[in-house]
């Protein structure tokens, strides 16, 4: 009877140790940069935040997302200040992690949108009490690339900065 017992408790034992106790809330925040505002919406951009987001919620967190903010190219730093982020709103709401995805894209007029890709993707992993950056990391971006490597390009950058959790 005891044998029979010992085994579901080693597997019950290696699912909790593989799920967090008490899930940390992370926001994901993604920015384009080279897009006019009256570009429509990006399949790219939107393939990365839900990639991040799904590994993410699939590693035991609670994950929430902000809009999609647009900014001008032309900024001194690959990072945007966070003034142009809404990290206040973010702590108010209870979020103790955030990652930042600013997609760089070089948009031509003759260009079908829907084939637009980022050339370039650096990524922010911070804890925000006390403020620190975890982790940062940038991809160069691959305009031939489709949609399907996009989400796998996201979920594996995903992976690798919650390698980098300190919960």
């Amino acid at each position: 009877m005891m044998k029979q017992l010992r085994v579901p408790g080693i597997i019950l034992g290696f699912f909790l140790l593989g799920v967090p106790l008490f899930p940390s809330t992370l926001s994901v925040m993604v920015v384009e940069t080279g897009v006019n505002e009256d570009t429509p919406r990006l399949d790219a951009s939107s393939l990365w935040e839900g990639g991040l987001m799904d590994v993410c919620f699939d590693t035991g967190h609670i994950v929430t997302n902000a809009p999609i903010l647009r900014l001008e190219r032309n900024q001194i730093r690959t990072y945007p200040d966070e003034g142009f982020l809404d990290i206040d709103g973010a702590i108010e709401s209870g979020v103790e992690f955030y990652i930042l995805a600013v997609l760089d894209y070089e948009l031509r007029p003759q260009d079908d949108p829907s084939t637009y890709r980022p050339r370039s993707i650096a990524l922010r992993f911070v804890r925000l009490a006390p403020r620190r950056v975890l982790f940062e990391v940038q991809y160069t971006g691959d305009p031939r690339s489709s949609l399907a490597e996009a989400s796998r390009q996201a979920k594996e950058a995903a992976r690798v900065l919650l390698s980098h959790f300190e919960g």
